[in-house]
């Protein structure tokens, strides 16, 4: 019980006298910081030298070898002309395209179909595995597998990473169309009905899910500060809704896609009976907002389906609108 808070005072003043503000966790050590010319550049060197520094006077030495820089933006001439090195100059850091960061895989386009890929793979190893180590086949069972064993891995950071509409969602929601098939007593289905038998959601819906819990734990100040801010105030007409924000055309899609975007776009669909919710557990949120969800149609475009709505699309904003249009009619 000692040994992690201990580690964690001991290490508490690593960020002192740092131009940045170190993001650490347990004994992981980041340094961001925008690079406009080669002034910031030497600032950079200059904290990434302190931080060695830091390690001799506390006894601590970094793993070189680990050193990475990820470098985002499109100004190639700085990129090209400079370099950094380990805090006692004798290395250049390795600059790479995608490193992969407490689990996720980060990459320089920003972009996560490295990610993707990774997810997939390991699901449908695992499920593989399951197939081949389990002679029970019932559906009962399967599920209680899927969600204990294989779900986890998708879900993991999928606020962060989850792709919007397009083929890499579908590539997501294949991995439980494939592994429903091969249920036999429910294998002759279509895969709206599978997850209907199964009382599953598609993988798009559960993973928006998430994103709207998170927006509403950012609101509600339960986790860490994610940039995501009220437009208006709770005692509006409308109830309270975050700000979507602007998008420049030649960033469209990443930005859509990007938890800052597809998130407060998400929670302002809701109820405004739900968007309020204030000062109560995670749990009654979860039970209010699945309550409400349940009553939208879960209808995932894959393998021929589509959803019946006028937007081809299965995401909570179009099939609130579209349950709300039926309301109307």
């Amino acid at each position: 019980m000692l040994g992690p808070i201990l580690f964690l005072i001991y290490i508490s003043d690593i960020g002192d006298n740092l131009s940045v503000e170190p993001l650490v966790y347990i004994d992981d050590t980041k340094a961001i910081k925008k690079i406009h010319n080669e002034d910031d550049v030497e600032k950079l060197q200059e904290d990434i030298s302190k931080l060695h520094e830091w390690g001799e006077r506390n006894n601590m030495k970094f793993n070189n070898g680990k050193f990475v820089v990820l470098r985002y933006g499109k100004n190639e001439e700085i990129k090209e002309n400079t370099s950094y090195f380990s805090g006692d100059t004798e290395e250049i850091i390795e600059e790479k395209e995608s490193t992969r960061d407490l689990g996720i895989i980060m990459q320089n386009n920003a972009c996560f179909d490295e990610q993707i890929e990774k997810v997939c793979k390991k699901v449908r190893q695992k499920s593989g595995w399951l197939f081949r180590t389990f002679y029970n086949r019932q559906s009962w069972f399967l599920r209680h597998m899927w969600n204990s064993l294989v779900q986890p891995h998708i879900d993991y950071c999928s606020q962060l990473w989850a792709p919007g509409e397009g083929g890499e969602l579908q590539k997501i929601e294949k991995l439980l169309k494939d592994f429903t098939s091969k249920i036999p007593e429910i294998s002759h289905m279509t895969y709206w009905e599978r997850l209907a038998k199964m009382k599953l959601n598609s993988q798009q819906r559960r993973i928006e899910r998430y994103r709207i819990i998170y927006v509403w734990k950012s609101l509600e100040n339960i986790v860490p500060d994610t940039n995501i801010t009220l437009a208006n105030d709770e005692s509006s007409r409308i109830g309270r809704m975050c700000r979507v924000p602007a998008l420049k055309p030649k960033e469209r899609k990443k930005r859509e896609e990007s938890f800052q975007t597809a998130g407060p776009k998400l929670f302002n669909c809701l109820p405004k009976s739900i968007r309020n919710l204030r000062g109560i557990g995670v749990e009654e949120f979860k039970e209010q907002l699945d309550l409400f969800l349940s009553s939208v149609p879960d209808e995932p475009k894959i393998g021929g389906a589509m959803p019946l709505n006028s937007e081809k699309s299965n995401s909570v904003i179009h099939q609130v609108e579209r349950v709300v249009a039926l309301l109307h009619s």
